[in-house]
């Protein structure tokens, strides 16, 4: 693992760069945060509130990396993580972004960069918390897609007190894939569930969600088909997070304030933009990123920012 530089030299914003999504700003003034060098390939922004901070980390050029000095790099990324949140008042990651350059792109023996990447995160998690068998209790949301730039981008956002991870009774547990999706599977829960907030709201924090049932991807080169499988998996995650709550509420898509759609084809936005907007309440916030997702066939992922009141379906 690189070692972090006790002085750190300012740089520029990287380009291409994803950011995190709008809904985060709730949180954090992501725009406070400088840009940081790490070291010659990493730079690192960090920005703290009294309750959440924001660390976000880019490797330079990663598309040209070899397989090797990628997995090296995605490494230090995961294994430096704790040591910028202990330089922090706010410590418990909530919910993680990782955008893969060239992300399906072949990089020998069979593997490709998302194969390695989750290599090197179930590595990270062994090492902060052991077993894979208690991965159940720690691990926390998370998206991961391709992108057309060359940098590996990063982020993940903490909170002082952290959440409980979701699953989808639709879908097998990430860290419970077989080895048909790589040698170590992905190591995320479906969603984060946040502590309540001060009106009384829960929040949930719903990670990259697509066409997938158990492990399996459905709909395979249907648009359509792929689209309504995703919607039912983002309804049953919500319910999933109420299923010990005396909450008279009914899961529906109307929860979401804030949505990010990640698509891979242009060609397909149009039907898709007309999906969402039939879907979903006409005041979410809706966000769009063409990027190539985790696996080939799949055409459309979706994550998003989840409010409800307990004994109401009024949602603001």
């Amino acid at each position: 693992m690189t070692e972090l530089k006790e002085t750190m030299v300012r740089t520029r914003l990287p380009a291409g760069l994803i950011e995190t999504p709008a809904w985060v700003a709730d949180f954090v003034e992501v725009s406070c945060g400088s840009w940081e060098d790490s070291n010659d390939i990493i730079s690192v922004r960090t920005v703290e509130s009294p309750t959440h901070a924001l660390v976000s980390m880019v490797a330079r050029d990663a598309r040209s990396m070899s397989g090797a000095d990628f997995a090296d790099c995605v490494d230090s990324i995961y294994g430096s993580l704790h040591e910028h949140l202990d330089q922090l008042s706010v410590r418990r990651p909530i919910r993680m972004w990782n955008h893969i350059p060239g992300i399906l792109d072949p990089v020998g023996e069979g593997m490709n960069r998302y194969h390695l990447l989750n290599q090197a995160r179930h590595r990270a998690y062994c090492r902060w918390y052991g077993s894979p068998d208690v991965f159940n209790e720690h691990v926390v949301t998370a998206t991961c897609t391709g992108h057309e730039g060359n940098d590996f981008i990063y982020h993940c956002l903490a909170g002082r007190s952290g959440g409980i991870g979701i699953e989808n009774p639709r879908q097998a547990a990430s860290y419970r894939y077989s080895q048909r999706y790589g040698p170590k599977p992905p190591c995320f829960a479906r969603a984060t569930l946040l502590p309540l907030d001060d009106s009384g709201g829960q929040r949930i924090l719903v990670g990259g969600t697509a066409s997938v049932r158990g492990e399996n991807s459905m709909f395979s080169g249907d648009l359509r088909g792929q689209l309504n499988e995703t919607l039912n998996n983002l309804v049953s995650i919500l319910g999933a997070s109420y299923c010990d709550s005396p909450t008279t509420a009914t899961p529906s898509l109307s929860w979401y304030s804030h949505i990010r759609v990640y698509y891979k084809n242009e060609g397909d936005r149009s039907q898709i933009e007309f999906t969402v907007s039939q879907s979903f309440r006409p005041d979410a916030t809706v966000e769009w990123v063409r990027a190539p997702i985790c696996r080939d066939e799949l055409l459309v992922e979706i994550e998003g920012l989840a409010v409800v009141s307990d004994g109401s379906d009024d949602q603001t």
